[in-house]
């Protein structure tokens, strides 16, 4: 265990996102008592939290180089992969994650928001990449957004906009 404290929220609405003490990660809360807690290794753990003194690790997925930012919307999580970019997974069965597609980034994807059928990622010095996930298999990008700075976070506010 590291010395960061972890908050626990085991019971709140699917579509509400927290972020919790420890490395900058995104860490979803969904009303199942399930965290799922993505790690530098490339690792996304699931965490059974419905005691909120004890969570249990009751499974993982880890096939990218790092799990920088996490983030659950519906059956699906939406990992920001570091350098492998966005991977999309499908979480209605949170002990079995199961891979779906993925888009290829240019840099360093750090950070992940979903609102409908859109992902928002920030890919450090690759800049903030707006990607349609209406088909989970094959997330495609459809816009970019400055490529001046290092984004390493990013955040929706409202439902985003929706594609046509």
């Amino acid at each position: 265990f590291s010395d960061t404290p972890v908050a626990v929220f085991p019971r709140i609405p699917v579509r509400q996102v927290h972020r919790l003490a420890g490395h900058g990660k995104l860490k979803k809360i969904t009303d199942k008592g399930v965290a799922f807690v993505g790690d530098n290794g490339g690792d996304l753990w699931v965490f059974n939290v419905c005691d909120a003194r004890k969570p249990l690790t009751v499974g993982t997925w880890g096939q990218v180089s790092s799990a920088n930012g996490v983030v659950v919307s519906g059956d699906y999580a939406f990992l920001a992969a570091g350098g492998d970019g966005l991977h999309v997974l499908e979480v209605s069965d949170p002990l079995n994650p199961t891979f779906l597609g993925d888009n290829l980034l240019p840099t360093n994807a750090t950070s992940v928001a979903v609102a409908g059928d859109v992902a928002y990622v920030a890919d450090g010095p690759g800049g903030f990449h707006v990607i349609d996930v209406s088909d989970p298999h094959f997330p495609t990008r459809i816009g970019l957004g400055g490529t001046t700075w290092s984004y390493n976070d990013v955040a929706i506010a409202g439902e985003g906009q929706e594609v046509e």
